[in-house]
């Protein structure tokens, strides 16, 4: 009688382990445990979209405005790859030189080199910008409001813009997976 009583332990047991070694075998194959929702590719846009100026308003006070915006869209592309998405960017700044010239900077964060046309009053001026660079050149005799058509790969622009003042013109795409976010920023 006490041999019935130990094989029904010994089958409760066995049982027992049966169980949790199905558990454990099917537990890679079900869904992830932790899943980032897609909703924060838009929360990432939010923040770039408002604090891209800002670095370069900060730039601007420290007397360093390319340096900062080039520092921050790096921090940028790494926080966000952090979370398994890609950044890529591409922004131009100008500023006022003496007189009547402006200086213009592209920032090429695209993932590859990038050849871009900056183009104001029909002079045009070719850059090429290494990945994660900047390239500046300069315009001469421009008015006080002038339209700068910027193209590169596939992309054109035409902007108004102010020679007295410093402008901005920023595109970024965040993507994960079948999600995608891109945004323009013009400041």
């Amino acid at each position: 009688m006490t041999d019935k009583r130990s094989l029904k332990g010994q089958a409760f047991l066995i049982g027992a382990i049966l169980v949790c070694v199905m558990f454990f075998l099917g537990l890679p194959k079900s869904m992830p445990i932790m899943e980032s929702s897609s909703n924060d590719l838009h929360y990432f846009s939010l923040g770039i979209r408002r604090e891209l100026p800002m670095a370069l308003n900060f730039g601007l006070n420290e007397s360093a405005p390319i340096p900062y915006l080039k520092n921050f869209t790096l921090y940028s592309e790494n926080t966000i790859n952090g979370y398994y998405a890609n950044f890529s960017s591409i922004w131009v700044v100008s500023r006022n030189l003496t007189g009547t010239g402006i200086n213009i900077t592209v920032g090429n964060f695209l993932g590859s080199d990038t050849s871009v046309n900056l183009t104001i009053s029909g002079t045009e001026k070719q850059l090429s910008v290494k990945n994660n660079a900047t390239n500046s050149t300069t315009f001469s005799s421009i008015s006080q409001e002038f339209n700068l058509t910027i193209e590169y790969g596939s992309e054109s622009k035409t902007l108004t813009w102010q020679r007295n003042k410093v402008n901005l013109y920023a595109s970024f795409g965040i993507t994960r997976e079948n999600n995608k976010v891109s945004e323009e920023i013009v400041a």
